[in-house]
């Protein structure tokens, strides 16, 4: 994954072949990017740093590693980009046993709740973000599909939606937003192996007429 943080000045590119976390300064007037203070973050060894997201105050990061299937929860300096590891936890329960890859990561949108995907697994685990951003795993719910891969919420954050590769689907949760909490709502939507998606609100078009043609 690569991407921005939240003030655009440092671009973080989780390497999952050298568990590290590369940060980027970018200068916006010519698109070049040089490396911050501290070029990178060394993470555990084989813990394969795939996804991460951001609080929206862009102090706090989460950090999804695929490999050992752990949320890596770290402070941000927006200053100089610096990561600082604070707490690490498992995104399966521990009467897990077997395989699994962690996939998506997704905070809710009031940044209560945190949520993430587990292939292979086959589970969706629930956090609760305490106000230091610091996470305990209160859930863990079955996908009731296979390889699980991105999360989504739709607009009104009410349902929380899967890309299930494996099973040519889309399943969609319930979301409690006093618990954070989510119940499967029985529905699969057919779609070939789907990896990842994004909803888009649309606007109407000004110059439509709204009467109907006789």
């Amino acid at each position: 994954m690569i991407k921005t943080d939240p003030s655009g000045r440092f671009v973080l590119v989780m390497d999952a072949g050298l568990d590290r976390v590369y940060v980027w300064t970018i200068n916006l007037q010519t698109g070049k990017l040089s490396p911050a203070a501290v070029p990178f973050t060394t993470m555990t060894p084989g813990s394969a740093p795939r996804h991460y997201v951001f609080g929206s105050g862009g102090k706090k990061l989460y950090l999804l590693c695929e490999q050992d299937s752990k949320v890596v929860v770290a402070d941000f300096d927006p200053q100089t980009g610096k990561i600082s590891p604070q707490q690490t936890v498992s995104s399966v329960t521990a009467h897990f046993r077997g395989s699994t890859l962690a996939a998506g990561i997704l905070l809710s949108p009031d940044e209560r709740f945190l949520y993430v995907s587990n292939r292979l697994g086959d589970s969706l685990a629930v956090f609760q973000v305490a106000k230091d951003g610091s996470l305990t795993l209160v859930d863990e719910i079955w996908t009731h599909a296979d390889y699980g891969r991105s999360l989504m919420f739709d607009p009104s954050g009410s349902y929380l939606y899967v890309a299930n590769q494996r099973s040519d689907s889309i399943t969609s949760f319930r979301v409690d937003k006093t618990t954070g909490k989510i119940s499967f709502t029985w529905d699969f939507t057919p779609v070939g192996s789907p990896t990842c998606f994004e909803f888009m609100t649309l606007q109407a078009d000004p110059t439509a007429s709204d009467v109907s043609p006789s």
